[in-house]
C-alpha cells in the first residue's frame, strides 16, 4: 500500500514537472517516466506522509494559533467594550456630578451676590449714619463753642458786676465807718457826778 501511494505521488510530481516545463507527454510516456522501484516508492511515500504530517501539524498549529488569537481578540474586544461601558457609566456619573456642582456653584454665586448687595446696602446705611453723626457732632461742636462763648461772656459780665458790687460794698463800708453828726468834731461831753443818796 505504501509503494502504491509512493508511485501515485511520484506520478503526480512528474506530471506537474512536465506541465511546469511546458513539455507535452502522453499518459503512457508519463506512466513510463514515473515508473520507479518499490523501495523508491516506499521512500517517496514515507517522505510524502512525513511532509503531509508536518504540513498537517503546521496547519493545525497555524489554525489553532489563529483561533486562539481570534478568541483572545474577541476577549480583548469584549473587555474593551466592557471597559468602554464602565467608562461611559462613570462619565455619565461624573457629568451628573458636574451638573450638580455647577448648579451648586450657581446657587452659591447667587447667594454671594445677594450677600454682597445686602452688605453694600448696610455699608451705605452705616456710611449715611456716620455722615449724620459727623454732621451732628459738627453741629454740637459749634453749639458747644457758641455756648462756651456765651458762658465766657456771662462770666465776664458777672465779674464786672461783682467788681462793681465789691466797689459799692467798699464805698458803703467806708461811709459806714465815717463819723456822723457831731462825732466828726470829736466833742466829749462829761456828765456831772451825782452825790450818793443818803440811806
Amino acid at each position: 500500500m505504501a509503494a502504491s501511494i509512493g508511485q501515485k505521488y511520484n506520478k503526480i510530481q512528474v506530471t506537474h514537472r512536465f506541465r511546469k516545463n511546458n513539455v507535452t507527454r502522453t499518459p503512457e510516456e508519463i506512466e513510463q517516466a514515473a515508473r520507479i522501484s518499490e523501495q523508491r516508492a516506499i521512500v517517496i511515500c514515507a517522505e510524502f506522509l512525513s511532509s503531509l504530517i508536518g504540513t498537517t501539524i503546521g496547519l493545525g498549529l497555524a489554525i489553532w494559533a489563529a483561533y486562539d488569537s481570534h478568541q483572545r481578540k474577541k476577549a480583548e474586544e469584549k473587555e474593551h467594550r466592557d471597559e468602554q461601558k464602565d467608562l461611559s457609566v462613570h462619565f455619565k456619573a461624573l457629568e451628573e456630578e458636574n451638573k450638580a456642582l455647577r448648579l451648586s456653584l450657581a446657587n452659591l454665586i447667587t447667594k454671594v451676590e445677594k450677600a454682597d448687595d445686602i452688605a453694600a446696602a448696610e455699608i451705605d446705611q452705616q456710611a449715611a449714619k456716620q455722615m449724620d453723626l459727623n454732621r451732628l457732632a459738627t453741629s454740637n461742636t459749634e453749639a458747644i463753642v457758641n455756648l462756651s462763648s456765651k458762658i465766657e461772656e456771662i462770666w465776664m459780665q458777672n465779674k464786672s458786676r461783682n467788681d462793681e458790687i465789691t466797689e459799692i460794698r467798699n464805698q458803703v463800708e467806708v461811709l459806714s465807718n465815717a463819723p456822723k453828726g457831731l462825732d466828726r468834731f470829736k466833742v466829749h461831753v462829761q456828765m456831772p457826778k451825782q452825790a450818793p443818796l443818803d440811806e
